[in-house]
């Protein structure tokens, strides 16, 4: 996906960071001119049924906790074969780089 794409009330600006199977993206939520982390399954990962529905359980699973040292899910789903989930963004740096 490119970075430009735009996803249902999402404007991608850029690339936070690339996984074994998925890519985290920063992102502008339209509605309520927020920035959010919109994590996206890789294509290569989204061909399959059981890949697809491990991904949204993921996103539902995070959804479900709340809690001050775990990041906010707010939404998740599909358009057009790409399988994301909206995630609260939090500046600050990464534990590889705090290593």
């Amino acid at each position: 996906m490119a970075p430009n794409r735009q996803l249902p009330n999402l404007e991608i600006t850029n690339i936070l960071g690339q996984g074994g199977t998925a890519t985290v993206y920063l992102a502008r939520q339209i509605s309520t001119n927020r920035p959010v982390a919109v994590k996206v399954l890789d294509h290569h990962f989204a061909k399959t049924r059981e890949d697809i529905v491990r991904f949204l359980n993921e996103a539902k699973a995070c959804a479900r906790f709340r809690h001050q040292n775990i990041v906010r899910v707010y939404d998740s789903g599909e358009e057009n074969g790409i399988y994301y989930f909206v995630m609260e963004y939090i500046r600050g740096y990464t534990f590889g780089s705090y290593l």
